[in-house]
């Protein structure tokens, strides 16, 4: 006798916490905000398929045709909205989707093994170029000087790859300067790995001098409307961004 697949929400809350505790793709423990993003995607197709004007059906009957529909719906906000979604995001979206259902395949919750697991999300689009001419480095450097918060974003972004979440995550006590012949900074990378990283000689009296202005502990990047907390990957965005456009960059 066949056991009655869970219910979306029963079969999702098993899924975050596995991917919370063990890890996803690549064994990566997922972070928050990892798990918000496959929450909105994967509740979104399950109402899609579930609440389908005129072929609804439960969670685990959906099919990969049924994903290839929901990929191919207008955007419905933002700067795409009424049109279709963009190669990187039916990239990503399309991933999360069939990451699950395989999963759930895996772990016996329902859905048709022999479809989802032979199934491959659309590749990812060839990136373009991103790199940041040196010359306009020195410039957005030079025209962040009076906002020390936004010049030091930019700084760790060019000297140290670091990316917008690693800025945020940043914390005083994971700055060394003691040592002047290895200053070192610790990063709470993507995926969770973590490890030091050398700090370069032109970034050391910004690092040196921002720090100075900061408490003995807690968020490196300050959070002018919540000190104790660390600013958000997006906000360490939108500071280079708006200081970026301000220039002409």
């Amino acid at each position: 006798m066949s056991r009655t697949p869970p219910s979306f929400p029963q079969v999702w809350d098993v899924y975050r916490r596995e991917m919370v505790s063990f890890g996803g793709t690549r064994h990566r423990v997922w972070r928050e905000t990892t798990v918000a993003a496959n929450r909105y995607t994967l509740w979104s197709f399950a109402a899609f398929v579930e609440q389908h004007p005129t072929t609804p059906k439960p969670w685990h009957r959906a099919t990969p045709d049924d994903l290839t529909r929901y990929l191919a719906r207008p955007c419905q906000r933002g700067k795409r909205a009424g049109k279709p979604p963009s190669a990187g995001h039916r990239a990503s979206a399309g991933g999360k989707v069939i990451t699950f259902y395989q999963w759930a395949c895996e772990r016996g919750h329902g859905p048709d093994a022999k479809a989802w697991l032979r199934v491959r999300a659309e590749r990812y689009p060839q990136p373009g170029e991103r790199a940041v001419p040196l010359a306009d480095i020195a410039t957005l450097l030079r025209s962040t000087a009076a906002d020390k918060r936004t010049q030091l974003c930019v700084a760790l972004g060019y000297h140290c790859l670091l990316r917008s979440g690693e800025i945020a995550r940043l914390k005083v006590e994971d700055v060394r300067l003691r040592d002047p012949g290895n200053p070192m900074l610790y990063v709470d990378g993507k995926g969770g790995v973590e490890g030091w990283v050398p700090v370069p000689p032109p970034l050391r009296p910004l690092l040196a001098a921002y720090l100075a202005t900061r408490p003995p502990s807690g968020p490196l990047i300050e959070n002018r409307r919540w000190p104790a907390q660390h600013v958000t990957p997006s906000r360490v965005g939108a500071m280079v961004g708006i200081a970026r456009r301000a220039v002409g960059i």
